[in-house]
């Protein structure tokens, strides 16, 4: 069923009809699924396909963020019984997780990304490990022939690290330094808790005030997961979990790093200071300026032309980081940033969109 644009979001602080219903039972537990969509009618029919058939009891909630594809006509369709929440834009992912949590009937939520499937779940498992306090499970992620690998991310070092690492390496090389990932949280760190695919707790979950809704897209789930690791709550991945997951599917990958760079942007304010955001974003404008150039240069040089296609990307981006900044204060889509779209407005305004100069 939909729920109508003015019709108000239930928020249950305790359980409406007993443990019978909403809490755990003997070898299984009570659960939502929440899929959070954006034009995600390539994916969504895999996906809650997935859910259907590993939680055949479980009530499945798709919040849509004013998708503008087939996404809603094709759940209305072919998944009668779920829920849509919709008519509140695009609120980004956090703010979507955070409506679908307050519609949740059962006492756990599983988030769902829609490109992700789930491959089996292991309620009895999963039972048997719901003590309190909960915290946060993370999925086992199957990737090919693989075995699983866990979803727990841990970083140690300066943030800067994790800059040079994720926001210039990665996006120029398939070569750049690969995540650790940890079955549990076994020392201190940054750690993250995948979007993708986690179980939480819905009363741990709002009691920590949810998804932090001035995160749009990306670095939301580090800082909940920082959250969860400040007040002593476990972290941990379990094979009775076990997803696939596309990942890339939001959005063109020049825009993808764009929203990537402004949430840690946003992370840097919050976690380490508004000065450490400041330095953060010069340091990257020059870092990436340099980038362009060369880029640009060694492609006129060599005539590569995929050296020439990533100076594109590398030009589109800023060009998006500009934009964002910019559209900071509107409620078009992609433009929730506060602390991160005015440092992105004054330090990267010499790139205009379409045209990602190298001087003011």
């Amino acid at each position: 069923m939909e729920r109508d644009a003015d019709e108000p979001l239930r928020q249950d602080s305790s359980p409406a009809k007993g443990d019978e219903d909403r809490g755990l039972r003997q070898n299984e537990m009570g659960i939502t699924v929440v899929v959070p969509t954006f034009n995600s009618a390539d994916h969504i029919s895999a996906c809650l396909s997935s859910a259907c058939h590993c939680l055949p009891d479980a009530q499945v909630i798709v919040v849509d963020n004013g998708s503008t594809d087939e996404t809603c006509e094709i759940v209305r369709s072919a998944f009668p019984e779920v829920e849509i929440l919709s008519g509140h834009g695009n609120a980004g992912f956090g703010r979507a997780c955070n409506l679908g949590a307050q519609r949740a009937s059962h006492e756990y939520v599983l988030y769902l990304n829609p490109d992700a499937e789930l491959v089996s779940i292991d309620r009895p498992v999963l039972a048997a490990d719901a003590q309190r306090p909960f915290g946060m499970l993370a999925a086992m992620l199957i990737e090919g022939e693989a075995p699983p690998r866990p979803t727990l991310r841990r970083q140690t070092g300066h943030w800067f690290k994790e800059f040079a690492a994720v926001h210039v390496l990665a996006m120029l090389s398939q070569f750049a330094p690969r995540p650790r990932y940890v079955a549990q949280a076994d020392g201190p760190g940054t750690y993250t808790v995948g979007g993708a695919v986690f179980l939480v707790s819905v009363e741990e979950f709002q009691s920590l005030g949810g998804f932090d809704e001035r995160f749009f897209m990306y670095y939301e789930d580090t800082d909940l997961t920082q959250r969860y690791l400040q007040h002593g709550l476990p972290l941990r991945s379990s094979p009775a979990l076990l997803a696939s997951h596309l990942g890339g599917a939001s959005a063109p990958a020049p825009r993808r790093n764009a929203l990537s760079f402004l949430g840690w942007l946003e992370y840097i304010n919050k976690w380490h200071g508004p000065a450490a955001a400041v330095r953060g974003a010069t340091i990257a404008r020059v870092v990436y300026s340099l980038l362009l150039a060369m880029l640009r240069l060694f492609a006129r040089i060599t005539g590569n032309l995929r050296i020439a296609a990533k100076a594109d990307q590398v030009s589109a981006m800023l060009s998006d980081i500009a934009t964002e900044g910019l559209d900071a204060g509107s409620t078009e889509p992609h433009a929730r940033y506060s602390t991160a779209g005015s440092i992105a407005r004054r330090k990267f305004h010499m790139f205009v969109s379409g045209d990602a100069g190298l001087t003011p």
